[in-house]
C-alpha cells in the first residue's frame, strides 16, 4: 500500500479539528515519521493563502508609484509568478512591524486572495497553489497534516462571501481532490449533531472577539445578505447550511475518509478510531 503524504482534518468550528491535528502529529512523531502540521491561520501554509494578496503586474506597478518610499521593502518581500505578484502581507507585518504604513496595508488587503479577489480568480489561484504543493510533496518523504483548508476554507470563501452555486463549490473541491490524489490523502471529518450547541460551546471557550468577528463576517457577506442572516441565530443557520453542503460533498469524494460523530467529545473513542484508520501509515 502506498503511504499517505497528506492527512486532512475537517469539520465545523469547535468540532475538534485543531486538537485532532495536534494528536495526529504526536502519533507521527512517536513513530519517527517526518511530518509537518499546518493549522488554521498558519502564514507559512504551503497549499493555502493566509493573509496573502495577489496583484497583476500593472496593479503592482501602480501600488509602487503610489507608495514609492516603501518600494525597497515590497520588492524584497514579493513573490513574482507569471503575471501574478504575491504579497504575503501577514508575514511582512509580523516580521517588519510598522515599517509599512497602515494605509499601504489597507491598500494591499483589497487584493487579498480570499477576501478581495473575484470568485474566478480565487478558484484559479487556489488550484494552482494546490498543484504546486502536490508536485513538491509527491517528491518528499514527509507527511503533511492540514486542518480546514480542503473543505472549510473554500466553502467560507465561495459560499459565505460569494454565495456561489453549490455545484460550483463541489466542482472546485473535487478538482482539488484530483490534484492531491497522487499523495494518497486521508480525510478525517468531524460531524456534530447540534451545530447550535457546537458554535455556542466554542464561542464560550474562545475569546469573545472570535464570535463577534464570525457573526459580522457571515451576516455581512453575500450569503448572509441574500438569506437575511442576523446575529448569532443567523450565523448558526449559515453553519447548518454549510454542513449540509459538506455532507453532500463527502458522498461525492472518493478520498479515503473517516467520518466521526464527535457530538459528545469522546476523545478516547475518536482517537482510537483515528489510530486504526491511520494504522497502515504508522
Amino acid at each position: 500500500m502506498t503511504k499517505t503524504k497528506l492527512i486532512i482534518v475537517e469539520g465545523i468550528p469547535g468540532s475538534g479539528k485543531t486538537t485532532t491535528a495536534e494528536f495526529i502529529k504526536k502519533l507521527l512523531d512517536k513513530e519517527g515519521i517526518d511530518n509537518e502540521l499546518y493549522s488554521e491561520g498558519n502564514l507559512e501554509h504551503p497549499a493555502d493563502f493566509e493573509a496573502v494578496a495577489c496583484l497583476s503586474k500593472a496593479e503592482y506597478e501602480l501600488l509602487l508609484l503610489k507608495y514609492e518610499r516603501f518600494k525597497p521593502i515590497l520588492e524584497s518581500s514579493v513573490i513574482k509568478k507569471d503575471n501574478n505578484i504575491f504579497i504575503h502581507y501577514g508575514k511582512i507585518k509580523n516580521e517588519r512591524g510598522n515599517e509599512l504604513s497602515e494605509d499601504l496595508y489597507n491598500e494591499i488587503i483589497k487584493f487579498d486572495v480570499c477576501d478581495g479577489l473575484s470568485l474566478e480568480r480565487y478558484h484559479e489561484l487556489t488550484l494552482k497553489r494546490w498543484n504546486e504543493f502536490a508536485e513538491r510533496a509527491s517528491k518528499e518523504d514527509k507527511v503533511y497534516i492540514f486542518e480546514c483548508c480542503f473543505i472549510q476554507n473554500p466553502l467560507v470563501v465561495m459560499m459565505a462571501r460569494h454565495c456561489t452555486a453549490k455545484e460550483y463549490i463541489m466542482s472546485h473541491v473535487l478538482q482539488i481532490e484530483n490534484i492531491i490524489n497522487k499523495l494518497n490523502p486521508k480525510l478525517i471529518y468531524y460531524y456534530q449533531e447540534s451545530v447550535r450547541e457546537t458554535i455556542k460551546r466554542v464561542a464560550e471557550i474562545r475569546d469573545k472577539g472570535w464570535i463577534n468577528f464570525v457573526i459580522e463576517y457571515i451576516c455581512n457577506q453575500a450569503y448572509g445578505e441574500k438569506h437575511d442572516l442576523n446575529g448569532f441565530d443567523g450565523t448558526v443557520k449559515f453553519f447548518e447550511d454549510r454542513r449540509s453542503v459538506e455532507l453532500e460533498l463527502l458522498e461525492k469524494l472518493s478520498i479515503d475518509k473517516l467520518i466521526l460523530d464527535n457530538s459528545g467529545y469522546n476523545w478516547e473513542n475518536c482517537y482510537n478510531k483515528i489510530e486504526k484508520f491511520l494504522g497502515n501509515e504508522l
